[in-house]
């Protein structure tokens, strides 16, 4: 009688409330079923006289009622729902498989085109220098004519690049090619950096970040054994074919699916270019000794880094004579190691301080550098990237040092500026980078790398001071 009588006072209720009805008549249905469920318990309760222990089933039902709602309210609010970051990740993932598929084909296919090392150089510094100004300048472009516009610029440029790839034949073809490859990449970054942070709010900012680089990681991975797998299989040009069909969905699906999260407003300039605004940063900064000396062992990473990561694929190719399959793994290898390691990476530089993880990082980059002028065989080349790999440890300690050296209110500018830093430092890397194989042997590019870097783990320890604050 009791569930009956329930049943009908479930019902009689919600037809008496006319159009709440239409609000909570989800929850109802699934509370008459959860009733219904326990109806043998119920039946077990009628025959102990013990109508409170119905009642306790019933509020049971509802609280589950609710919790199982609330539950599937709270998953389609997180940002893996969310359709602008779900085309953003999806797009990061497509765009990175397509631009690293060609990490183990674009030197030996440009030394194919161009036998002289020092024009090789030339061209990729080029290429670098165009990539620092079009990483400021995408931005700003973006500001003006929305985010959307400037992304699908940048893939169609990737598109005609990749083709303008296939076809090349000379130098000034080839040239082509590289700097509108290069100006494509440069306005995808930039603007899909911007894409994410103004498709969540604020809370949600760090985890689409991570959800949009991850998923950028796992292109970074696949991508090379791709490259890899075609080449062999097709010839040394059909990659940047491949790359070119992967652009062109990934164009079809942003014009698709995404929206557009710029206002047309103009905005803040994104770095500082007036004296007073450059003292008042100045004066706002916590620590500016620790920033600048950061600062300073960033230029001297960047640089020493581009000198001897910038042939390292034709090195890989020349010298040790690696075969494509391994070329593939050898440029997807540190990548892969680092998404792993990147996880106990952040526990730890929270746990033990920034300083520590950042210092293991330099030093197995300079063991990593040492250990790439004394391979032999691809095989040594393989072995020692995984130290590549173990050296993201320092990458999360290393980010929030920067940020936390940074007062909020210019962090903006600060983080802008510093990126652009570090990318023109490395610009000159690759023609030195030349210079020193024709003269001093291909070996010493990363014996001089080394030693470029070497000292900046001193300046580290000795200048920068610790920002996490431990517990008493």
């Amino acid at each position: 009688m009791f569930f009956y009588g329930g049943c009908g006072l479930c019902v009689h209720v919600s037809v008496c409330l006319g159009p709440v009805w239409r609000g909570v008549q989800k929850r109802i249905f699934v509370l008459l079923l959860s009733v219904f469920i326990t109806h043998s318990e119920i039946v077990v309760a009628r025959a102990l006289l013990d109508e409170r222990y119905f009642l306790n089933r019933f509020v049971y039902g509802l609280l589950r009622v609710e919790v199982i709602l609330s539950f599937k309210e709270k998953l389609r609010r997180t940002i893996v729902f969310q359709r602008n970051i779900q085309t953003l990740a999806l797009a990061g993932t497509l765009t990175a498989v397509a631009t690293s598929s060609l990490n183990p084909v674009s030197q030996p296919f440009i030394a194919s085109l161009v036998p002289d090392v020092t024009a090789l150089g030339g061209i990729l510094s080029t290429a670098a220098l165009v990539s620092s100004l079009f990483s400021v300048g995408g931005g700003l472009l973006a500001d003006k004519h929305g985010r959307k516009c400037v992304l699908t610029l940048g893939i169609v440029l990737c598109c005609i690049g990749a083709i303008a790839y296939f076809k090349s034949r000379i130098l000034v073809e080839l040239l082509t090619a590289v700097l509108l490859s290069t100006v494509g990449t440069s306005l995808i970054l930039s603007t899909m950096t911007a894409l994410t942070a103004e498709s969540v709010t604020a809370r949600s900012r760090a985890s689409a970040f991570g959800f949009v680089e991850m998923s950028r990681a796992v292109g970074n991975v696949l991508g090379p054994m791709i490259g890899g797998w075609i080449w062999i299989v097709y010839g040394i040009r059909s990659p940047f074919l491949f790359a070119f069909t992967i652009y062109l969905v990934v164009l079809v699906g942003v014009l698709m699916l995404l929206k557009e999260t710029h206002r047309r407003e103009w905005r803040t300039r994104v770095l500082p270019w007036k004296l007073s605004e450059i003292k008042q940063i100045h004066h706002s900064l916590p620590d500016p000794r620790s920033l600048y000396m950061l600062v300073l062992a960033q230029i001297i990473i960047s640089f020493g880094g581009a000198v001897g990561g910038s042939l390292f694929v034709l090195y890989a190719y020349e010298v040790t004579l690696a075969e494509p399959l391994e070329l593939s793994v050898i440029t997807s290898l540190s990548t892969a190691i680092s998404m792993i390691v990147m996880i106990p990476a952040a526990v730890i530089s929270d746990r033990i301080g920034r300083i520590p993880p950042l210092l293991m990082h330099e030093i197995l980059f300079v063991t990593m550098q040492f250990g790439f002028a004394l391979a032999q065989t691809p095989v040594h080349l393989i072995l020692v990237s995984t130290l590549g790999g173990i050296g993201a440890i320092g990458i999360p300690g290393f980010r929030a040092l920067q940020t936390e050296l940074m007062p909020q209110e210019h962090r903006v500018k600060l983080l802008s500026l510093y990126s652009f830093i570090s990318g023109l430092a490395a610009t000159p890397g690759p023609l030195i980078s030349a210079l020193v194989w024709g003269s001093l042997g291909p070996r010493m590019m990363f014996v001089i790398s080394g030693l470029l870097v070497l000292p900046t783990a001193i300046v580290v320890y000795t200048s920068v001071k610790e920002t996490l604050r431990k517990p008493s």
